[in-house]
C-alpha cells in the first residue's frame, strides 16, 4: 500500500490544495503507534490550471489490502468561492448534478451534489459535494 501511495502522489501536478479531514491520525501517534484501532481516513490534493486532483486513503495498519479499506458510502466536499459559477461550469461540462440549483445546506451553507458516475469520462466513484462557506444564496 505504501508504494502505491508514493507512486500515485508522484503523479499529482500542480500547486497544493490544504484538505481537512476528521477522520485523519495525527503524524506523531502514526510515528510512535502505527495505525491500529481507529483508520486514518485523510487526503492529498493538487490543483492544476484547469484540473484538480485528489487522493483520498482509508488505512489501518492490520487491514492492509483488506476490504475494510476500502472508501464505502463515501463523498468528497469540495469548497469554492462562488457556488452558483462553480454549478453553471459543471452543467455546462456535462456533469450529472443531482440538484436542480445550488441550495441550503447544513451550517450556513450553500450546496450541491454531482453524481458518482457523472460522465462517459469522469466517473468519481464517489459523491461529490461542492459548498459554499457563508451565508445561503
Amino acid at each position: 500500500p505504501m508504494l502505491n501511495l508514493l507512486r500515485m502522489a508522484g503523479m499529482m501536478r500542480g500547486e497544493r490544495v490544504k484538505v481537512e479531514s476528521s477522520g485523519s491520525v495525527p503524524l506523531d501517534r502514526i510515528l510512535a503507534n502505527g495505525v491500529r484501532g481507529e483508520a486514518d481516513v485523510d487526503a492529498l490534493a493538487v490543483r492544476g490550471e484547469r484540473t484538480i486532483s485528489v487522493l483520498a486513503w482509508n488505512y489501518r495498519d492490520d487491514t492492509a489490502g483488506g476490504a475494510d479499506t476500502a472508501l464505502t458510502d463515501a463523498h468528497v466536499a469540495l469548497r469554492v468561492a462562488d457556488i452558483q459559477k462553480a454549478f453553471d461550469y459543471l452543467r455546462a461540462n456535462g456533469f450529472k448534478i443531482i440538484d436542480k440549483a445550488p441550495r441550503k445546506g447544513s451550517r450556513g451553507t450553500t450546496v450541491f451534489f454531482v453524481h458518482p458516475k457523472t460522465t462517459e469520462t469522469a466517473a468519481f466513484g464517489y459523491l461529490l459535494e461542492v459548498v459554499q462557506e457563508g451565508s445561503h444564496a
